[in-house]
C-alpha cells in the first residue's frame, strides 16, 4: 500500500493587513471544512483565498488535497501545478511534487480497476504511473530523505511493471483467441467448401445419369423412320403372303 498526501499546515508571511486579514480567514475557514471532510466547501474558500493573493502557495496547495479527498485527482494535479512557481523552500517544492505523484499514482490505480470498461484506458494507466515516478523522483531529489517518496516510487515502479506484464498477457492472449478463431473459421470454411463441392459434384452426376437415361430413352429420327420402314416392309410382305395363299385355295367339292 502507498503512502498519502502531505498536508501543510497555512504559513503567513507578512502582507498588507486588510488582504492578509481575508487571505487567512479564507484558508482558515477552507481548513476548518477540510477538517470536517466538507471539502467541496473548502475548495470554494480556497479558490476566494486564491483569487484575494494569487501569488500564494497555500490556497493553491491546500485546494489540491481537497481535491485529492474528493477523488477529482486531475483537478488536485491543476492545483497543485499552481502551488509550484509559488514555492520559496525546497522542502516546499518537494512537499508538492509529493502529492502531484500521489495523485497520479492515485488516478492510475483506480482507471487500472475499470480498464476492462474502457478497453482505450491503457495507455492513460501508463502515463499516469509514469508520471508518479517522474514526480517522485523529483521530490527525491528535492529532498533525498523522504522515505514516503521513495516507498511510493519503488511501489509505483512495481505498478507499471505488473501492469505492462498483464497488458502483454492480455495481448497475447487476445491474439491467440484470435487465431484459435481464426482456424475454427477456416475451418468451418473448408468444411463449408467441401460441404459444397461434394454437393455440386453429386448434382453433376445424377445430372449426367439422368442425361444418359433419357439419351438411351430418346428415339432419333432416323431410328424412328427405321423402324416404322422395317414395319412397313413387314405388313407389305405380310400381305403379299396372304395374297399368294388366296390365290392357291381350291374350293372344296362335296361328294354327295
Amino acid at each position: 500500500m502507498k503512502c498519502g498526501i502531505v498536508i501543510v499546515a497555512l504559513v503567513f508571511v507578512f502582507s498588507p493587513p486588510v488582504v492578509a486579514q481575508s487571505y487567512r480567514s479564507l484558508v482558515n475557514d477552507g481548513n476548518e471544512l477540510y477538517e470536517e471532510k466538507r471539502y467541496d466547501d473548502a475548495i470554494v474558500k480556497y479558490k476566494k483565498g486564491a483569487e484575494a493573493e494569487p501569488e500564494r502557495r497555500e490556497s493553491y496547495f491546500n485546494m489540491g488535497n481537497a481535491y485529492y479527498r474528493s477523488n477529482r485527482h486531475k483537478e488536485a494535479v491543476e492545483a497543485f501545478q499552481k502551488a509550484i512557481p509559488r514555492v520559496v523552500k525546497k522542502k516546499q517544492a518537494a512537499d508538492v511534487l509529493y502529492n502531484i505523484g500521489d495523485s497520479f499514482l492515485d488516478m492510475a490505480e483506480k482507471a487500472e480497476k475499470t480498464a476492462q470498461a474502457d478497453p482505450k484506458a491503457g495507455e492513460m494507466i501508463m502515463q499516469g504511473y509514469q508520471n508518479a515516478i517522474k514526480a517522485f523522483k523529483e521530490t527525491l531529489k528535492l529532498d533525498p530523505k523522504n522515505e514516503d517518496a521513495r516507498y511510493n516510487l519503488m511501489y509505483a515502479k512495481k505498478k507499471l511493471e505488473d501492469f505492462k506484464k498483464k497488458s502483454q498477457s492480455k495481448k497475447n492472449q487476445k491474439q491467440k483467441q484470435k487465431k484459435k478463431q481464426d482456424q475454427k473459421q477456416d475451418k468451418q470454411q473448408d468444411q463449408k467448401q467441401d460441404k459444397q463441392q461434394d454437393k455440386k459434384q453429386k448434382q453433376q452426376q445424377k445430372q449426367q445419369k439422368q442425361k444418359q437415361q433419357r439419351k438411351q430413352q430418346k428415339m432419333s429420327k432416323e431410328q424412328a423412320e427405321q423402324i416404322l420402314n422395317a414395319l412397313r416392309n413387314d405388313e407389305k410382305e405380310l400381305q403379299k403372303k396372304l395374297r399368294k395363299v388366296k390365290a392357291r385355295r381350291v374350293p372344296i367339292e362335296k361328294d354327295w
